[in-house]
């Protein structure tokens, strides 16, 4: 009986306790670690399986850095080559990152801006009350109007001069806080054009309109779209 409770405290439950610790493994917890009770040959076996489930802990930290590492990079090289502005604010609205096409669009360096408020730097004042009560909406019921869509806006560069945007605002999560990504596209050149487009289209419209000859327009199927009033008054009705 005491040979038997012997083998049974000094062979049986090692064994099985690192047939356990193995299992264990098996199912990816390697956080397991025994305790060698004994400076025996299993003491130096258990000895052994701790040194390998610490090295294999390290290995899988190694990769998970690896891994995120290429993230990073990555999103890096996204940031750099996007041809929009690309702005991300935690959920107080402070600037986390700032893409190369940012530095072009506002006039402030990455270095400059990162960890101050958007609200203070590239919001015009009549709207920072606005923004801040979009944040505090958000901050309440996790959602707000701005997310999601296309929006025009007008922003402040460093220089203080202002211009149009059209913005898109999506969520990103980071760890347990969101985060707002914002992709921002100067629209100068576009407004600029439209406003040409209706100066013209005002021009001909007067010009149409006071031609001291009757002018007509036509569909293909010789329908009159536009007549002016000397046409008008030419045919009598």
């Amino acid at each position: 009986t005491f040979l038997a409770v012997f083998l049974r405290k000094r062979l049986h439950a090692p064994l099985e306790r690192l047939d356990v610790a193995l299992d264990r493994i098996s199912g990816g917890d390697l956080g397991v670690h025994l305790e060698a009770e004994h400076p025996d040959e299993l003491g130096r076996l258990m000895q052994q399986f701790n040194r390998m489930t610490a090295i294999l802990r390290q290995r899988a930290v190694d990769t998970e850095q690896r891994a995120e590492d290429r993230s990073v990079a990555r999103t890096r090289l996204i940031l750099d080559a996007a041809l929009d502005a690309v702005v991300v604010t935690d959920a107080n609205g402070t600037l986390k990152e700032w893409s190369p096409q940012a530095e072009h669009v506002f006039g402030w360096s990455r270095a400059e801006i990162l960890d101050r408020r958007v609200v203070d730097t590239v919001i015009p004042p009549e709207y920072r009350q606005s923004h801040i009560a979009s944040l505090e909406r958000f901050a309440r019921t996790g959602t707000d109007k701005f997310l999601t869509r296309r929006l025009e806006r007008i922003a402040l560069r460093k220089d203080g001069t202002r211009f149009p945007v059209e913005v898109t605002v999506t969520l990103l999560r980071s760890g347990s806080q969101w985060e707002f990504s914002t992709f921002v596209r100067d629209i100068t050149e576009r407004k600029q054009s439209q406003a040409a487009l209706l100066a013209s289209e005002a021009r001909y419209r007067a010009a149409f309109e006071q031609a001291g000859v009757g002018m007509v327009e036509v569909d293909l199927d010789g329908r009159y779209v536009r007549v002016n009033r000397a046409f008008a008054e030419f045919v009598g009705r």
